[in-house]
Formats: structure tokens, C-alpha cells, sequence
């Protein structure tokens, strides 16, 4: 999800503003206000929504390198090549193609080689100069997700799964892998080797926490944090559908009679996708990232 998609969904610049200044306190004990502006040859630091970057007036090559890499478009060459120009127009134009921008009372913490990445429901401030990436809760956002990836990755001996490097409260430190996400790959021996081996590091967690429990106990169980959730839903997330969710699930549930008696369960992802493969082509490494979903299932 870009910035502009997040504009819609929430009060994106409020929330930017909050939360960076929650992680220059946090993280690096400065205490400063962050606010937005309209773009003015002024400032130095520019918001460009449709790219998914806050950058400064003249991002360092890494920078621009990462941000490039993000449109490589593997279905379509006329995305490929617009995503490209248009990524490179923006981050060459000093802020002019940007839609606002950000302003730091006192000291600019900003420097080149730091790309500020909204996310879904995070923020990662990605230095490339100390090769790190940190992430912090957006402000405002559940921490269920935050805390359940944390924990994960915390007891992970795993070398497939990137280590947590520092931690506070509402943040964390890893390191910055090389590569780019399997989804960003142009190579096609690459991309079948990656996925080869990122199935394979899914069957090894598969294996080590491989339980088998009772499928009408696990079945019911299932059902009945649906049936607790739906009404939580139509009433907060407003969809309109509710009725055929529990319909499906009673049907499903129904099913479990023709299961055998035990059933096998097993940590997983939860968000097991292109997009959280990460390959590094060079050390022909590849890790499975964003493990806020991860549960046994």
C-alpha cells in the first residue's frame, strides 16, 4: 500500500508526523516536532505519495537504486519502463514533484542516505549509511501485529528469518539485506531457485513445530473466533457481508466430520507471498521477511 492509497484510508500526514516524531525520541532520544507543509524551495525534505518515499531534496544513489528497484514490473514492460521514469523524475526534480513536505523544528535528523517507507501499518526508516532498518508502529495502530512478529523473530534460530538487532517498546532494528523481493525479480532461474528455496524454509519450520491435534476441537474453536469477530467487523470495519461469512463457516465446520480424527498443525507465515521472499542474488541467500501474521495453523 502507497502513500496516496493511505491518504484515503487514514489520516496519513497526522500520523506521519506523530509517529516520527515517536521515533527520533524513542530511538534516538531527540525531541523535535515534525510537521507538514505545501513544497517550497525552502524545505528539505519531500513527500512523493505515488513512489511510497519521504526523501530528501537530493536522495544519496543507494537511495535511488532501492526506490527504482520497487518498479520492477515483471508482468508488464509498459509498467516497467513508466514506473521507472516516473521514479526517476521525482526523486531528480528537488521536490518539485512532490506533494508536500516534511519540517523538523531545530536539527534536520534527515540525511541522503536515509529513506523514510510508510507502510501498512508501520513506518521503516531504512539508513543506508549504517546499513540497518528501522520500524516503528504507526500511531494510533493495534501493536497485536507488531508484538507477534517481534516475538517470532526474537526465538527464531533460523538463518532464513532476518534477526532483530535492537528493540524498544513500539520499535525495532534489522539489518539491511541485500537483494530486492522476489516479486522485483527480473530473472526467471533466479526466481524459480528463490522459490524453491523459500518453499523449502517453510517446510523446515513446518517440520520443527509440526503437532497433530483434534480436528472437531480445533474445527469448533475455529469457529467460534469467527462467530466472536464477525459482529466486531460489521461494526467497526462496516462490511456488509457477515451473514454469509458464518454461513461458510458453519458449512466448513460440518466438513470436519469427514476428517480424520487428528489433523496436522504447524507454524506458519500467514502472508506467504512473492512480495515477502527476499533475494539476495550475490550470496544466493533468500529470507522470508514480515512475519506479523505468523501463527500455527
Amino acid at each position: 500500500m502507497k502513500i496516496d492509497a493511505m491518504v484515503k484510508r487514514e489520516n496519513f500526514y497526522s500520523i506521519n508526523e506523530k509517529t516520527l516524531e515517536d521515533y527520533y525520541k524513542f530511538v534516538h532520544g531527540i525531541n523535535l516536532k515534525v510537521k507538514t507543509s505545501n513544497y517550497s524551495l525552502m524545505r528539505k525534505v519531500f513527500i512523493y505519495p505515488k513512489i511510497n518515499a519521504i526523501v530528501t531534496r537530493k536522495p544519496s544513489s543507494s537511495v535511488i537504486k532501492y526506490l527504482l528497484a520497487e518498479f520492477n514490473v515483471r508482468t508488464s514492460i509498459i509498467k516497467f519502463i513508466l514506473g521507472k521514469i516516473y521514479t526517476f523524475a521525482c526523486l531528480y526534480s528537488g521536490g518539485v514533484l512532490s506533494s508536500k513536505a516534511l519540517v523538523f523544528s531545530g536539527h534536520n535528523p534527515m540525511t541522503d542516505s536515509i529513506l523514510v517507507l510508510p507502510c501498512n501499518r508501520k513506518i521503516r526508516i531504512i539508513d543506508f549509511d549504517n546499513q540497518h532498518v528501522d520500524s516503528i508502529i504507526k500511531e494510533g495502530f493495534t501493536r497485536k501485529y507488531f508484538d507477534n512478529e517481534l516475538s517470532f523473530r526474537q526465538k527464531s534460530k533460523y538463518p532464513f528469518v532476518p534477526p532483530i538487532l535492537l528493540n524498544g517498546d513500539s520499535w525495532y532494528r534489522e539489518p539491511l539485506l541485500k537483494g530486492q523481493p522476489l516479486a522485483r525479480g527480473s530473472d526467471s532461474k533466479q526466481y524459480a531457485l528463490s522459490s524453491k528455496m523459500a518453499i523449502d524454509h517453510i517446510g523446515v519450520i513446518g517440520r520443527d513445530t509440526l503437532h497433530f491435534v483434534d480436528s472437531e476441537q480445533y474445527a469448533r474453536k475455529l469457529l467460534n473466533h469467527i462467530k466472536a469477530l464477525v459482529p466486531l467487523a460489521e461494526k467497526n470495519k462496516h462490511i456488509r457481508y457477515g451473514q454469509v461469512l458464518l454461513d461458510v463457516s458453519e458449512q466448513a465446520f460440518s466438513t470436519t466430520n469427514q476428517l480424520p480424527d487428528n489433523i496436522p498443525t504447524a507454524m506458519t507465515h500467514g502472508d506467504f507471498q512473492s512480495g515477502n521472499i527476499w533475494v539476495d542474488p550475490v550470496e544466493n541467500k533468500t529470507f522470508l521477511i514480515d512475519w506479523e501474521t505468523a501463527a500455527v495453523r
